[in-house]
């Protein structure tokens, strides 16, 4: 969903073409990018977590169970055997957190920031990914693969989408099933 958010939002589309661009006429990138060289490319960071904020890979409530004894969260006892589960897409598209765009698609919101923000949106973007030993164990391998794929597809061709209204069909089940993203790819011409 990442690059459709990209293919629709032409500031972003240009913008990030532009900063793969400059880094390839400056000779820096290899091909695939190196995650060391991903990594020096902040706009292309920018957009990798705000696509994952706005569209998270799973939407499930991740249930955990009240241990033994009870526990008491924000002020409430909660017994134990108790059921709690987290609204990832609460969350990550909360205007308490997010601002009053928290549903627009904005890479931006990641950029000029104070390093104590930074360190806030971060911490609450990585509740998708749960943890302590809950953690995802495919999230190192997720963003290895965004890193490395979406920039050399936005380098080497040009997309549009086929039928705009509406891109593509979603089921919400826990996880994102898709079909119907039609999309124009071309190679793309260098200048």
């Amino acid at each position: 969903m990442t690059l459709l958010y990209v293919i629709n939002t032409p500031t972003v589309y240009n913008r990030l073409r532009a900063e793969l661009d400059a880094a390839a006429a400056a000779g820096a990138p290899s091909s695939p990018l190196k995650d060391a060289e991903a990594k020096r490319h902040p706009y292309l960071q920018a957009m990798l977590r705000e696509g994952l904020r706005v569209f998270p890979g799973a939407a499930s409530f991740f249930f955990k169970q009240v241990p033994i004894g009870g526990d008491t969260i924000c002020g409430h006892y909660l017994p134990a055997g108790t059921q709690v589960g987290t609204n990832v897409l609460g969350i990550l598209r909360s205007k308490k957190y997010w601002g009053e765009d928290a549903d627009v698609f904005r890479p931006e919101r990641w950029l000029g920031v104070s390093e104590a923000r930074l360190e806030e949106m971060n911490f609450i973007f990585e509740v998708q990914f749960g943890f302590g030993r809950y953690k995802c164990l495919g999230r190192p391998l997720a963003f290895l693969e965004l890193t490395k794929t979406l920039p050399e597809l936005l380098r080497r061709f040009d997309f549009a989408v086929v039928n705009p209204p509406p891109p593509v069909k979603i089921t919400n089940a826990g996880f994102f099933a898709m079909e119907g993203m039609w999309l124009r790819v071309t190679k793309r011409q260098h200048t």
